[in-house]
């Protein structure tokens, strides 16, 4: 079944949305893979190895305040993760 020749407004609210946010060829792709499937996006788009990196490569010892801002977290959850790679790796062999 194609529908190429259809007009997103005919299409259910989510599919439409998505529509106007990805356009409709990048919209039709993602009903054809996931279709019928319960998707949940996390509130976060880092995962946790990620965020671990990041912050292995930017905390500089004195800039949890920046990076939590900038990744949308807390100080103290920043804070957590740098006492945890501090533990893992070996203070000495953190770019902290």
């Amino acid at each position: 079944m194609s529908f190429n020749d259809t007009n997103p407004d005919d299409w259910q609210v989510i599919y439409e949305d998505l529509s106007s946010i990805i356009g409709k060829e990048n919209t039709l792709k993602i009903f054809e893979v996931y279709k019928g499937m319960y998707i949940n996006f996390p509130m976060r788009i880092l995962s946790k190895e990620g965020l671990e990196n990041i912050i292995s490569k930017e905390y500089d010892g004195s800039n949890s305040n920046k990076l939590a801002s900038k990744y949308g977290y807390s100080v103290r959850h920043i804070n957590r993760i740098v006492s945890d790679l501090k533990k893992r790796k070996g203070r000495n062999n953190l770019n902290l």
